[in-house]
Order: structure tokens, then sequence, then C-alpha cells
């Protein structure tokens, strides 16, 4: 197998064990919201995975620049979005 090809079945196999590790810490099964322990927890997944997909997929290893500026969007989106979360169990 090509090391391409490898390492790409590798960044898959780690954003599915991301991904199947959400669903119990998600508790996808159960409709209460989740504290924000779990919250941050789910963000922090998301974060690795989309790490994982701006490394390996879109090949932004080799765009440091880019890579950078696409992690801070979705770093700042992703604590919009915790924030937000938290926000609304005070409310």
């Amino acid at each position: 197998m090509a090391p391409a090809s490898s390492r790409l079945l590798r960044a898959w196999a780690y954003m599915m064990a991301l991904s199947a590790a959400a669903i119990p810490v998600g508790r996808a099964d159960d409709m209460r919201p989740l504290g924000a322990a779990l919250t941050l927890l789910l963000l922090a997944a998301t974060f690795m995975k989309v790490a994982i997909l701006m490394n390996h997929y879109l090949d932004l290893r080799r765009a440091a620049a880019w890579n950078r500026a696409l992690r801070a969007s979705a770093a700042v989106l992703l604590i919009v979005i915790a924030a937000l979360s938290l926000i609304a169990r005070l409310a």
C-alpha cells in the first residue's frame, strides 16, 4: 500500500474512533442536556477531527499558514458554540 493511502486510512480510523467515542459521551440515546464537561469533551473531539481532516485530507500540513488560519477559525467557532451552550444552561 502506498504511504499516502496508508496515512489516509490511519486518519480515517482515528476519525471513526473519535466519532464512535462521541456516541456514548454525547449520550446519543438520551434527550437530557449534556453537562458542561461532556459538552467541552465533545467539542475537543470535534477539534481533533477538524485537525485530522485539515492535515491529512486537505493536505494542509504543507501549508502552515492556511492550516493555522483554518484551525483558528474552527477553534473560534467551537468556542462560540461552547459559550452559547453554557449560557443556555444558565437561562
